[in-house]
């Protein structure tokens, strides 16, 4: 996993590398934590990857449309003004693609997240259930000569629910929470104020999740 991740964080973090292959970078991130949510939960990696796309977005989200420079009075442009650059070279870091691409980053661990905790609460109630009508107990058997063997309980064995390894660290949930809520109301892309109501309410799940935990 380490050889996987590490080129590309690598080509993440890198501001001259241009946005849009960024942006690739973070769909190829996405990709791993459906593929493998356990490995990158048990070693780290998707906390890690939770804290990039929050620094991420607190560093680039716009709150206003970037000035527009004054051409000449005839409507021609000024001589000395730098040619557009192509979006698909641009490094420019205020592209909404980025921000995009970190938001549904992030919903996709906190929701994935919600659903680990799900499956645990349901392990663990399927567990108490077998334990309280002693599911896989085997009643002692008769020997010979009016003897018996002891009863074995299997229930017991099936009562412990291993916890697992969760993909969005609780500690991040607050600040998850904070970012989305003020990209939805000040970020300038429609799109990303729609992803960001979106991380919004499944923060607000994973809440409820955790404190049924």
């Amino acid at each position: 996993m380490p050889d996987v991740l590490a080129p590309l964080l690598a080509a993440l973090r890198d501001v001259k590398v241009p946005t849009t292959l960024r942006s690739s970078v973070i769909a190829l991130l996405g990709t791993l934590v459906e593929a493998v949510p356990l490995e990158l939960a048990a070693q780290g990696h998707s906390a890690e990857l939770a804290s990039a796309m929050l620094d991420l977005l607190a560093l680039e989200i716009v709150t206003r449309k970037p000035a527009v420079r004054p051409r000449e009075r005839d409507g021609s442009d000024s001589d000395d003004e730098a040619p557009v650059e192509p979006a698909a070279t641009s490094t420019d870091t205020k592209l909404p693609q980025l921000r995009r691409g970190a938001m549904l980053l992030l919903a996709l661990l906190v929701r994935g997240t919600r659903h680990q905790i799900e499956a645990q609460l349901e392990q663990r109630a399927s567990a108490e259930d077998d334990a309280a009508n002693g599911g896989g107990r085997l009643a002692g058997l008769r020997l010979p000569g009016g003897g018996a063997l002891p009863a074995l309980d299997g229930g017991r064995a099936r009562s412990v629910v291993q916890p697992t390894p969760l993909l969005f660290p609780a500690r991040l949930v607050e600040q998850a929470h904070t970012v989305a809520q003020f990209a939805a109301s000040r970020d300038i892309d429609p799109l990303l104020q729609h992803q960001a109501n979106d991380l919004r309410e499944e923060c607000e799940l994973l809440r409820v999740a955790h404190a049924s935990l």
